[in-house]
């Protein structure tokens, strides 16, 4: 899901910086940094899916996916949305 949706915000990075009041490069760091951490953190999820199983982890992950996306969604700061999508990237690697 994230991996179609960590770029989905692209083409609405200038309304957003226009209602977060910041620059298009800080604005394209809602795509730079969790791309960086979709791509980093499946060596945490490889282990914990060896060691625990692939379904409950997966279940674990999905359903962090899921909270990340309603905190995104609801997000009123620039930081907030950020971090919901930086933590939505890290569940999402579990993929």
């Amino acid at each position: 899901m994230l991996t179609i949706l960590a770029g989905g915000l692209a083409p609405a990075f200038y309304i957003l910086s226009l209602e977060f009041d910041k620059t298009q490069s800080q604005t394209s760091e809602l795509l730079l940094w969790p791309i960086l951490v979709l791509g980093a953190f499946n060596f945490f999820w490889v282990p914990m899916a060896n060691y625990l199983g692939k379904r409950p982890v997966f279940v674990f992950a999905s359903l962090l996916l899921s909270l990340c996306y309603l905190w995104g969604a609801v997000a009123d700061s620039f930081e907030s949305l950020l971090w919901s999508n930086i933590i939505a990237a890290f569940a999402a690697s579990s993929t």
